[in-house]
């Protein structure tokens, strides 16, 4: 156990963004939207800027609340509306008993953690349905 804790960071073990559902907070349209997070069948995508700093995350449940707010007129929804604009994020050199205390320490199941480094910029992602089939 001490091993893992003291040697293990989470860039060794994260998704890479090349490889994560990503959109561009430039060119967000809701197909756009559902078309990355159907694709990447993780149950959401990472918004970034051109750069790749990250803008936020949308999930299944980001979205499904945004449709709920407008049911009376589908068209009318600004995919704005679904960025989660301070999700849960992990740094890329934190060790894996620093991912377990955020972990730990959350109010809501975690499923997925963005990975960021100290400038903000994505990294990949942490999927843990990944991590327990060991995929990773």
């Amino acid at each position: 156990k001490r091993d893992v804790e003291s040697h293990f960071e989470v860039k060794d073990f994260m998704v890479p963004l090349s490889e994560s559902p990503t959109v561009n907070s430039n060119n967000l349209t809701v197909e756009i939207v559902l078309r990355s997070i159907d694709e990447g069948k993780l149950g959401f995508t990472i918004v970034v800027d051109d750069e790749k700093k990250m803008q936020g995350l949308i999930s299944n449940a980001d979205v499904r609340r945004g449709m709920l707010n407008h049911l009376s007129d589908l068209n009318s929804i600004d995919p704005q509306e679904f960025v989660n604009r301070n999700p849960l994020t992990i740094d890329d050199s934190a060790t894996v008993l620093e991912m377990l205390q955020v972990i730990k320490k959350s109010k809501f199941p975690i499923m997925y953690l963005p990975v960021l480094n100290k400038s903000g910029f994505a990294q990949g992602i942490v999927t843990f349905v990944n991590l327990i089939k060991g995929e990773l």
